[in-house]
């Protein structure tokens, strides 16, 4: 397999930490700002910006509404990890160059390499060092990896600096998949075991992020209260039976947004800024509104509209998955992430000393999510490949038709997971108590 890197899943404990202290514990620590001067010269200094998690936030649901829009074509229920996604992209953007670098920073943002590996970096620190860890009741894990071919002649100063970065033997396609899907799986915990199928000899490298979270609720469902009920499809004879949990009068951050026509509720995780945030549509069945009209502003605007609220929820008890490839590809493209796909125009030669042409072939992105009484437990894998909450009645909040929903860290703002769900027959019985 050639000389193997293993990336160390350790990382700091952290609380609540404004943005700007990051900065000064990551900069004056001397975690980045030595690396990113030294292999990205020219790029300028290496700055925290306080605007760039708003600016994932809005790559980030700017991608999930453009994929879901291309997948309720065909009537399909969708759930995806915009941030998944978006840190594969970063990795790839890293060793861009020319009008493929343009691209991508018109794209995701980026003013530069240094002020994107830096705040990557930061934003790396405040999610996995957050209250994530300091309890057994919530575990967020993510990891990134690019496996280039052994062959390849790598950039030495990125190859020293990013650690993510991995030498590996496609000539022996099996063992390369196999060792590939292996490092997926062990952060997913298995729940994606299987990222890439056979690759083919040629390949000279992948690029992968994967991140797994299990959050137990900060109201729990009582498993006495599940029963069936019928979840409305947006088509005659497209009903169907699902299983639902219930709170009769539970507290609730609840809200109304305009912009989207929906009833928001945010349904929070034990020791931890993360929650679940459910979009109803209001006058309407299809989420068609809530989609058009999704993006990190209105989201803002939304959350600051919410208030605690006794509330009668009726929420599905679900799993839910999906496989994209070319699709992605397709809203990627759609996105002006357009030369980073193109065998011609391709330019990732950064990573290489010799500069080599590289460029992204295959896209596949991979996420699955199961909600039950106890909480949640989602995974994601993305790979980017080159073979070449007494007071008033109750508010009710029925979820038994097609809804949005986003799991969010709301101190940074980023989305994590995000899931479209157009028809009770897309979403799987859950067996058991994965959350436990």
């Amino acid at each position: 397999m050639g000389c193997y890197r293993q990336r160390s899943q350790t990382t700091p404990k952290m609380g609540k930490m404004w943005w700007c202290v990051v900065a000064c514990v990551m900069v004056c620590g001397g975690m980045v700002e030595g690396q990113v001067n030294r292999c990205f010269k020219g790029e300028g200094p290496a700055t925290l910006s306080p605007h760039f998690p708003r600016n994932v936030e809005k790559f980030g649901l700017n991608l999930f509404r453009e994929v879901s829009q291309v997948v309720q074509k065909d009537g399909r229920s969708v759930f995806v990890s915009p941030y998944s996604i978006w840190s594969a992209l970063v990795l790839a953007y890293l060793g861009s160059d020319g009008e493929t670098k343009k691209q991508m920073e018109t794209a995701m943002f980026f003013p530069s390499k240094t002020v994107a590996y830096m705040n990557w970096n930061a934003l790396k620190f405040v999610l996995e060092g957050n209250p994530h860890k300091t309890s057994n009741t919530v575990d967020l894990n993510m990891a990134n990896w690019a496996y280039f071919n052994q062959s390849l002649n790598l950039n030495r100063c990125l190859y020293d600096s990013l650690f993510e970065l991995q030498r590996i033997d496609f000539t022996n396609p099996r063992a390369a998949q196999a060792a590939i899907n292996k490092d997926v799986s062990d952060v997913t915990r298995g729940l994606i075991p299987e990222l890439l199928p056979i690759l083919p000899a040629s390949t000279r490298f992948v690029i992968v992020n994967a991140i797994y979270f299990k959050g137990k609720w900060k109201v729990p469902f009582s498993p006495t209260e599940t029963r069936k009920q019928q979840f409305l499809g947006l088509e005659r004879g497209s009903s169907s039976i699902v299983d639902v949990m219930v709170q009769k009068a539970g507290l609730f951050k609840h809200g109304y947004s305009q912009s989207l026509d929906a009833n928001i509720i945010e349904l929070p995780y034990q020791d931890t800024n993360i929650s679940m945030f459910v979009m109803l549509p209001a006058n309407h069945l299809t989420t068609q509104i809530i989609l058009d009209n999704l993006n990190q502003q209105t989201f803002s605007e939304a959350y600051r509209s919410m208030a605690n609220k006794s509330i009668h929820l009726v929420f599905p008890r679900f799993g839910l998955s999906t496989t994209l490839t070319a699709e992605l590809k397709d809203v990627l493209y759609n996105a002006g992430i357009q030369d980073l796909l193109n065998p011609w125009r391709g330019n990732l030669t950064a990573f290489t000393v010799d500069r080599t042409p590289l460029y992204v072939d295959e896209v596949i992105h991979k996420a699955t999510v199961e909600v039950t009484e106890e909480g949640t437990v989602a995974a994601a894998s993305t790979g980017l490949i080159n073979t070449r909450f007494g007071g008033p009645p109750p508010i009710e909040f029925i979820v038994t038709r097609p809804f949005v929903f986003l799991i969010t860290d709301k101190h940074t703002g980023i989305t994590l997971f995000a899931g479209n769900v157009m028809s009770g027959k897309d979403l799987k019985p859950v067996t058991g108590n994965p959350v436990v």
